[in-house]
């Protein structure tokens, strides 16, 4: 097995480079009503978000931390993560046919950071070392630093989130590799949801959604007309 950007990576490597997350994260303005079939408040029952090529079910789970499903529509790849609002994962694995892959389970440590983890907020920054480890009994060991910009929002089909941009960077203890993660916080659901990775610094490639519902989608990528509340 990989590192924990491994699969990040390769996802991410085939998409256009975007200049920044203002694509999509537009200023924030006045509110505005919300469509009836977005979903709405802490997401405990889960929300399913659509990309270009997966669907992917976010949970907000009690200790805080989102349980991320993806699947991939091409040929039914299916991941799953734990990770912390702030964007750093406890924990991943690959399955199949809804089996742990072997040597896929992941656990992920921090160590010698600057201070408690902290929640996303304005101007937020936390650094250390994380740890990576497989059940396969390959580790990787970083040098980590994470940046969370001001509140903004996210459009995700017809519905508006406020939330927060989030950027990990990543240097390889071992080769020096460096490597940047992009996510946001929704913290009118109470996730945090991966959008993209980059190579070196200023990098990024980014995939944001196009649809969001409480339902999975239709086959053809639509939204099931029922109402979400």
């Amino acid at each position: 097995m990989g590192d924990f950007v491994s699969y990040r990576r390769l996802m991410a490597g085939g998409l256009p480079a975007i200049a920044g997350l203002a694509i999509a994260l537009g200023s924030m303005g006045a509110a505005q009503a919300q469509p009836s079939l977005c979903p709405s408040g802490p997401a405990v029952d889960g929300v399913y978000i659509s990309f270009a090529d997966r669907v992917v079910r976010y949970q907000l789970l009690s200790n805080g931390q989102t349980a991320e499903r993806e699947v991939f529509t091409g040929d039914g790849a299916s991941y799953e993560y734990r990770t912390h609002p702030i964007g750093m994962s406890t924990a991943s694995w690959e399955l199949v046919s809804g089996r742990i892959l072997a040597g896929s389970y992941e656990t992920i440590t921090t160590s010698a950071t600057s201070g408690p983890m902290p929640a996303p907020a304005p101007g937020v920054v936390w650094s250390g070392t994380e740890d990576s480890r497989f059940a396969d009994g390959s580790s990787s060991r970083y040098a980590f630093t994470i940046e969370v910009d001001g509140l903004d929002t996210l459009d995700i089909g017809p519905c508006t989130y406020s939330g927060y941009p989030i950027t990990i960077t990543r240097t390889d203890l071992a080769d020096g590799y460096m490597s940047q993660d992009a996510f946001g916080y929704i913290a009118d659901l109470g996730i945090v949801i991966f959008l993209g990775f980059g190579e070196g610094e200023g990098n990024i490639s980014y995939d944001f959604p196009n649809l969001i519902t409480s339902l999975p989608p239709n086959d053809d990528g639509s939204a099931l007309l029922v109402d979400n509340k």
